[in-house]
């Protein structure tokens, strides 16, 4: 039975989730969880000692790892690139690098990823080599709505109201307009009159429609 750092094969999965959460807990509570899951004292020390130390990498991996920066930095990202050997996806199905993206002043990632150069040959038959990631929208979404960002938006925005029970023509001509419009770099909404016309439009000035155009029953 192998042993990997003082712990069985068996029981890698389980410790690297615990080492996950080390930037969430902090040293001590991934060392509690540890206790808590059962694992001996001296192989939990000596296991999260090591990362206060130089670890010790295989030359390869290292080359590898440099080449990543460098080619990260060569195509121009203005970001900071930190190796962290305490990094850990939850998903076992990546086989090379794996990696978070952080922004400064906020707590956690919002986005993360890495290389999972077999999963899509189980369903595909093909060796396919493969690298992605997902976006954590709703933890972006908050983060802008904590320093206040308003999205920049210089385009006219014209909004086409057409009465109900206008023809098939004019509805077409609208349409026509709106494309013709948008063409132009206009952000245009073509839309329904409603029952209550002044507080819809109301509404779409508050929404930024500087122009408003209104369609009624052919005659």
């Amino acid at each position: 039975m192998a042993l990997k750092a003082g712990f069985k094969d068996e029981e890698i999965d389980g410790v690297l989730i615990s080492l996950d959460k080390i930037d969430k807990i902090g040293k001590d509570g991934v060392k509690e969880e540890l206790k808590v899951n059962g694992f001996d004292n001296k192989v939990i020390n000596d296991y999260l000692d090591s990362f206060d130390k130089n670890i010790s990498i295989e030359e390869k991996v290292l080359d590898n790892i440099n080449q990543i920066i460098d080619n990260i930095k060569g195509i121009g990202l203005k970001i900071d690139i930190e190796f962290d050997p305490t990094l850990v996806r939850g998903m076992s199905y990546y086989t090379g690098t794996i990696f978070e993206i952080e922004i400064a002043g906020f707590n956690g990632s919002v986005a993360g990823g890495g290389r999972y150069d077999q999963m899509i040959e189980k369903y595909s038959n093909l060796p396919t080599s493969a690298c992605g990631f997902s976006i954590g929208f709703e933890r972006i979404i908050a983060i802008l709505n904590d320093i206040n960002y308003v999205i920049p938006n210089d385009k006219v925005k014209t909004a086409i109201i057409v009465e109900n029970g206008v023809s098939n023509k004019v509805l077409r001509e609208a349409f026509k307009e709106a494309m013709e419009l948008r063409k132009k770099d206009e952000i245009v909404l073509v839309t329904y009159r409603k029952k209550n016309a002044k507080y819809q439009k109301e509404c779409l000035e508050q929404e930024g429609y500087s122009n408003i155009k209104e369609i009624f029953i052919d005659k």
